[in-house]
């Protein structure tokens, strides 16, 4: 099979490939690239390193939409909250909720009948790990608790993914 090159399309055949979808925003040139890739190959992930400012949360959305997802969690730095609050509501018709607070707020949460949820790296070991004794003095030890994996998400979104730069970290494990 032979190279495509998007970057050959223009704008007036990018808009003609999605015709038959709502986005509440209109793509950028490149982001209509970045959605042609995804679409045409058969890929379940992608990763887009694109510059800071050039829209990679609601390219994001936009893919999830192309993709069918109807239960999202994204796992972001809760400085991005605000960032990913305000691209849900202008660019889709998804409802979110946050998953912050207690591990039984939290869970209540997950509980809730919404399209996103949003969890900061942080906040992943309050829901899917636990503290546990490793031995018979005081010692305890982060364990990854693979029971509590049973919210089927059928996207998963890692905004600023190196903060999983670390492979012994449990938020890294639990990624």
């Amino acid at each position: 099979m032979g190279y495509f090159d998007y970057k050959s399309l223009s704008i007036k055949e990018l808009i003609s490939l999605y015709k038959d979808y709502y986005f509440r925003v209109k793509p950028l040139w490149h982001q209509f690239i970045s959605l042609t890739f995804t679409l045409n190959e058969d890929i379940n992930r992608v990763s887009y390193p694109h510059d800071v400012g050039t829209g990679k949360t609601i390219t994001s959305l936009l893919t999830t939409q192309t993709w069918n997802c109807s239960k999202i969690l994204v796992v972001c730095p809760t400085s991005a909250f605000g960032s990913w609050e305000r691209d849900i509501k202008l660019a889709t018709n998804y409802s979110f909720t946050y998953l912050i607070g207690t591990k039984t707020q939290r869970l209540s949460n997950l509980g809730k009948k919404k399209d996103i949820f949003i969890i900061n790296y942080e906040g992943l070991k309050t829901i899917y790990a636990e503290l546990r004794k490793i031995n018979r003095e005081t010692k305890r030890k982060w364990r990854i608790n693979h029971i509590s994996f049973i919210h089927n998400f059928d996207c998963i979104i890692f905004d600023e993914i190196h903060r999983c730069k670390n492979y012994n970290t449990i938020q890294s494990k639990i990624c």
